[in-house]
């Protein structure tokens, strides 16, 4: 917080001054030890509130008034109001002191702009940071009207994060119905695997010998396919022959399908290729499918792999290695597709591209206002550390009185 005029009866300290630490010594639990269930929460640094369990009671540190966790290499401010577990290194546990209202002083300590500096340690700078001290009494109102404004931004946040899975599982019914013929009008499919209506191509392996070939290219790789969206920010070349070129280049309109991952929910993702770049290459861990224009529209067959049909069978083709899932050139070819004729699949695609258009617009209205939302959460904040919340009464005990009448046990 920048330096501003006091508001009547506040005193300012810094936040070395509101807090005692508490020791975790011989009490803290690395992550890798917790567990699912147990009877003691563990609270590290980490943004969950919880960690996972332990039975040790020996861990335990007993909570009688309320405490503050600060992640010296997080950042991460929490609240603890019962007996709890210290994480492990970077766990500060913080109890304010006997002229702070706790809630008032873990909002405070939410209020505080502290330098990011990454995953160094931040405590030294909190321990340093201002921090104000009001009335006690006034402590209290604004604790209590911060809990009430920040329970209803949590109400509104939580409904507008809900909104983008909302939106993914509309695409996901978008796509089904598209597949099965039920968003337009349209004649029965018939079934085609993929090698039948499209060139299966695999893509080059990496090796120390490509770096002796004169001729550099720019390739794709797995981290530049995502389910139906390229990123190219970080594009490399690669060595390749000539004699290789034919079947590496790509061409726009290619979809590449990633043919390995650890997850099933990523394993054949897919993306259209849209020609930015070239000459473009792939690796062999994209695999590459060429539609025949004359009998399927590449964005169709684009959407059927997308689709949960399409999805259903990819993963049933996947096997499982050394908790990798992977696809193959064969089995990606005897993918089956319900394929309608061209000036049918014309029409589904412009319908799913239409409805996928307004659900972008809806995206693009909730990201704006998740923004909004985060900068309605500190601007309250700020306005309650600059007293400016809620009403100043006269009549408190001012903190410097307050703070004599402690220092002269009365």
């Amino acid at each position: 917080m920048t330096e501003q005029r006091l508001p009547l009866q506040w005193e300012r300290f810094i936040a070395n001054e509101c807090f005692a630490q508490i020791s975790t010594t011989h009490k803290k639990v690395k992550t890798k030890d917790c567990q699912p269930e147990g009877r003691y929460p563990v609270i590290d640094q980490g943004q969950e509130p919880i960690a996972g369990y332990v039975d040790d009671e020996e861990k335990v540190i007993p909570v009688d008034r309320p405490l503050c966790i600060f992640g010296d290499h997080t950042r991460a401010i929490k609240w603890v109001d019962h007996d709890f577990v210290p994480g492990a290194d970077g766990t500060k546990v913080l109890s304010p002191k006997e002229f702070l209202d706790p809630r008032f002083a873990y909002y405070q300590l939410r209020a505080t702009s502290l330098p990011d500096k990454g995953y160094s340690r931040h405590f030294k700078y909190l321990k340093e940071a201002p921090f104000l001290v009001p009335p006690l009494e006034e402590q209290t109102r604004i604790a209590n009207k911060l809990d009430e404004l920040l329970a209803q931004v949590d109400t509104i946040k939580a409904r507008v994060d809900a909104i983008p899975d909302i939106l993914k599982r509309f695409r996901q019914s978008v796509l089904a119905a598209a597949v099965s013929g039920e968003l337009v009008d349209c004649a029965n499919s018939i079934s085609s695997e993929i090698s039948d209506i499209c060139k299966v191509i695999g893509g080059l392996t990496k090796n120390a010998k490509r770096k002796e070939f004169p001729n550099k290219l720019p390739y794709l790789r797995v981290a530049n396919v995502y389910e139906d969206e390229l990123r190219l920010e970080d594009v490399v070349e690669i060595g390749v022959q000539e004699k290789e070129l034919a079947r590496l280049l790509l061409q726009a309109d290619d979809l590449l399908v990633v043919e390995g991952n650890g997850s099933l929910d990523q394993i054949g993702r897919v993306a259209l290729w849209d020609g930015s770049i070239s000459p473009c290459v792939h690796q062999n861990h994209l695999i590459k499918v060429r539609a025949d224009s004359e009998k399927v529209i590449p964005k169709y067959l684009l959407y059927y792999l997308m689709s949960p049909q399409g999805k259903k069978e990819i993963v049933a083709k996947a096997t499982s290695g050394a908790g990798l899932y992977t696809l193959s050139i064969s089995k990606i070819s005897s993918v089956c597709v319900p394929l309608f004729p061209i000036k049918d699949q014309i029409a589904i695609v412009e319908r799913v591209d239409t409805l996928f258009s307004y659900a972008g617009q809806i995206q693009m209205v909730v990201e704006s206002a998740q923004s909004r939302i985060n900068t309605i959460t500190q601007s309250i904040l700020s306005k309650a550390f600059r007293g400016e919340l809620v009403a100043q009464d006269t009549d408190d005990e001012s903190a410097s009185t307050l703070l004599e009448r402690i220092r002269s046990g009365r």
